[in-house]
């Protein structure tokens, strides 16, 4: 009864929660320390900073950056909301810089990151995004600043070439361009608009060039070119050889010997004149003289364009004869000798 008398209506605990004597009473222990974890707990989320509740921070291994920064997001998984601050600048286009644990720890402090090395082999790789400016383009380059030259570019130094950033198009000015006395050399300055990148010193040298006919599609043996499958390329004049066609009229209306592929110089080894007589047809033999025509059938044993002499067996004699191919499927022998003799004959 004085227990009662002096028991107070509330009681407020260490963890501030307020408590009835009842419950004191009853579960004493059991319930004040329950009541106070929980809340702790309850604090704890109250008071827990959003970095805490998200994954842990870890290095990446490899990462592309497009632009000239490096921001905390771009070394770090998980690296809160200033994921985008930056914390280093990029390397230039193309090429990459390492950052080793120490390095990565150090950034971490620096930006409110819990992250630590784990090992000697925690490292970043960070590379820069970029276009590469290959040797033909700068050729491509200076021949447009040639155009109406006929000279074909070549650099002397082929493995030449630089990086751009990604972002940049590929737009290469020529400046301060010089050819030799002899004409047979350039040097220039090139740049990029609006990269950055300084001015690059090349030497190129200077070949004439010519154009050349060329078919435009693949033609095959048997088949005769026309004008409508001509076409034209330009090539160096030391690569060209004597016995290749300059001249459509050197090939158009005759046949390849072998098939001739589009693009290509064509050699006029490799062509003869459309055939009148294919090997193994059925020919007119003719024989004129001032007094009479004589005629007689025979089969082809050569292919024949006009003006060729070619074999023919005799078909009722079973002889052999040459004589020279005069039209389509017509040979003309001449009227001497062996061959009058075998027209004659029965």
């Amino acid at each position: 009864p004085l227990a009662s008398r002096l028991m107070p209506t509330s009681i407020t605990t260490a963890a501030g929660l307020i408590m009835s004597p009842v419950s004191i009473a009853g579960r004493p222990t059991a319930a004040i320390t329950m009541s106070a974890a929980r809340v702790c707990a309850a604090r704890s989320l109250r008071g827990a900073s959003p970095a805490s509740a998200q994954s842990p921070v870890m290095p990446r291994d490899r990462v592309v950056v497009q632009g000239m920064e490096i921001r905390r997001g771009d070394l770090f998984r998980n690296p809160g909301a200033q994921g985008d601050q930056t914390v280093a600048s990029a390397p230039p286009p193309g090429e990459r810089l390492v950052f080793d644990g120490p390095s990565l720890a150090t950034i971490a402090a620096a930006n409110g990151l819990d992250w630590r090395p784990q090992s000697r082999f925690d490292r970043v790789i960070v590379e820069r995004a970029s276009v590469f400016v290959d040797a033909s383009q700068i050729e491509s380059a200076l021949k447009r600043e040639l155009s109406g030259r006929n000279l074909d570019v070549e650099l002397e130094n082929r493995g030449l070439g630089f990086h751009l950033p990604a972002d940049r198009t590929v737009d290469l000015d020529v400046d301060n361009l010089s050819i030799d006395s002899a004409g047979r050399r350039v040097t220039a300055t090139i740049t990029a608009s609006g990269s950055g990148i300084s001015g690059i010193r090349v030497a190129a040298r200077l070949h004439p060039v010519t154009d050349l006919p060329v078919l435009k599609e693949p033609v095959m043996p048997g088949e005769t070119i026309t004008v409508d499958q001509i076409g034209w390329t330009r090539v160096r004049v030391d690569r060209v050889h004597t016995a290749v066609a300059t001249d459509p009229r050197q090939i158009v209306g005759l046949m390849p010997r072998r098939p001739l592929r589009p693009g290509e110089p064509i050699a006029t080894r490799d062509l003869q004149p459309k055939l009148l007589i294919v090997k193994g047809a059925l020919v007119t033999l003719r024989l004129e003289t001032p007094f009479m025509t004589l005629t007689t059938q025979g089969r082809a044993l050569d292919d024949g364009p006009a003006g060729s002499t070619i074999r023919v067996s005799n078909s009722q004699t079973k002889t052999t004869i040459e004589g020279t191919v005069s039209g389509p499927d017509v040979v003309t022998v001449k009227p001497a000798g062996q061959s009058l003799a075998e027209m004659n004959r029965k």
